[in-house]
């Protein structure tokens, strides 16, 4: 089972995270895999992704699990004020997929505009 952590950004703000990600209640080895995420507006939607996460492992850490969330905030400005479901996935094919890391993805309002 992968790890189900809650995480939350402002409009328009960074979002920069370094997480640890698991598989089987393990720390997921990201050595060798790809990493991929996105959160979309329903769990499990099939629709367009709301935003792409970016995760990336951590150099020198992959075998503990350690990656990086990162959105630009021109990639959070698009997205509208609301509760979103994301996962974060390894893989090294179609036929090697396992979810490290899911969970709810909070977007609260930029507190002051310009």
């Amino acid at each position: 089972m992968s790890n189900v952590l809650s995480i939350s950004g402002f409009q328009g703000d960074t979002l920069s995270l370094r997480v640890t990600g698991y598989v089987s209640g393990l720390a997921a080895d990201l050595t060798s895999y790809g990493l991929s995420g996105q959160a979309r507006a329903s769990y499990g939607g099939t629709g367009s992704a709301i935003v792409n996460l970016s995760p990336v492992a951590v150099s020198g850490q992959e075998s503990d699990g350690v990656l990086d969330i990162n959105v630009h905030p021109t990639g959070m400005s698009n997205i509208p004020v609301g509760i979103y479901f994301y996962d974060i996935e390894r893989y090294t094919g179609q036929a090697d997929v396992r979810k490290v890391l899911r969970g709810k993805f909070y977007v609260y309002p930029e507190g002051t505009q310009a």
